[in-house]
């Protein structure tokens, strides 16, 4: 870990631990805006550090930045900070200014993606954006569009576009938009780079939130299991909950050491195989983490009061967005058949060389 990566990852730390209080993740879950928060999250450049230095950022590769988002999810961060950080990485890399405020994007979803026709000097979008986290209040939002007959992404003001509230288990805000010939300027609507794909970018950030929700979980557990006394000693002196624990734990490294391996894949020829085994492992781990700390904590875990249920309603939520396991897994498996028994252990063994137009 270089030494920038280390400053920025301890002082968004410490903005978390002091800022992302109890009463912060139950106003956001009302509704409210956690302007403190982003305030402070904005002052010191965290939203902006994959950008290049010469755009006000702090020059963080993607690996790196993966790394401040899977510290959001360790801490529940109730902001589209993940969303913020690569889509103003795209908008850069594409040539567009990058503006202050929360940025996000679209799932990709089956049926018609939005259709933007020209319309003088810009264009006119049309057509459905569901699920989009935080789309009621973001300043743009990066979505797949059809333009000109090629398939393109868009980046848009929704200011004007007509917004459906809705949400997640999380409460995280999921809003649909509705666009019905919403104008945007000519330089909206960018070239998809070559080997770029939207939803398996949403895939690899919500991978790194769910490594870092269930890690809490765990440190969650294992503090729990040592301060609960029953019959006179820590519940975690019994075996029964050591065992739950050490299952825990197993599942927690794997899919720490499988989102790990995603990120540091990403911009290789394989990152559609380490993001599938990934995002999967991490899905399946989500559901045994989720449901061994509710048994751990006993009756306390399901109880508002505790703090438990940020997470484990996030690693609910999460597992299934861009994709859930089944999805991935079966993505996974038409790339295995496709390999052949013959070369699957050489894939798996011979390093991995950086793909050729990748996006950057």
């Amino acid at each position: 870990m270089n030494d920038m990566l280390q400053v920025i990852l301890d002082t968004t730390a410490r903005i978390f631990v002091n800022r992302c209080t109890r009463d912060v993740l139950e106003g956001a879950e009302k509704g409210e805006w956690p302007v403190s928060l982003w305030d402070e999250v904005g002052d010191t450049g965290i939203t902006h550090a994959l950008l290049a230095e010469e755009l006000g950022g702090a020059g963080l590769n993607l690996a790196d930045g993966l790394a401040v988002i899977r510290l959001a999810g360790y801490h529940a961060v109730p902001l589209p900070l993940s969303e913020t950080m690569l889509v103003g990485k795209i908008m850069a890399a594409s040539g567009l200014d990058v503006p202050a405020g929360t940025l996000t994007l679209a799932p990709w979803a089956p049926g018609p993606m939005l259709q933007a026709e020209r319309d003088g000097q810009g264009w006119r979008l049309t057509g459905l954006c569901k699920r989009v986290p935080w789309g009621g209040r973001a300043a743009r939002v990066l979505a797949r569009v059809s333009a000109d007959h090629e398939e393109k992404l868009v980046c848009f003001d929704p200011a004007g576009a007509g917004v459906v509230p809705g949400s997640n288990l999380a409460f995280e805000p999921r809003d649909t938009l509705r666009l019905d010939g919403l104008a945007a300027p000519a330089h909206a609507v960018i070239e998809t780079p070559e080997g770029f794909d939207l939803f398996s970018l949403g895939a690899l950030m919500r991978t790194q939130q769910l490594a870092g929700a269930m890690q809490r979980v765990l440190d969650l557990c294992t503090a729990y299991a040592g301060e609960r006394v029953q019959f006179g000693r820590p519940i975690g002196k019994f075996q029964a909950i050591q065992q739950q624990l050490a299952v825990m734990a197993g599942h927690v490294a794997a899919a720490n050491a499988a989102a790990e391996a995603a990120a540091d894949n990403w911009l290789t020829e394989k990152s559609d195989f380490f993001l599938a085994v990934a995002k999967s492992r991490a899905g399946e781990a989500a559901g045994q983490v989720a449901a061994i700390g509710h048994q751990v904590h006993g009756a306390m875990g399901f109880t508002r009061e505790h703090s438990l249920h940020y997470f484990t309603r996030r690693l609910w939520s999460w597992r299934d967005e861009f994709g859930n396991e089944s999805y991935w897994q079966r993505r996974l498996g038409r790339q295995v058949l496709a390999l052949g028994a013959d070369q699957l252990w050489p894939y798996l063994v011979q390093p991995s060389q950086l793909a050729q137009g990748d996006w950057q």
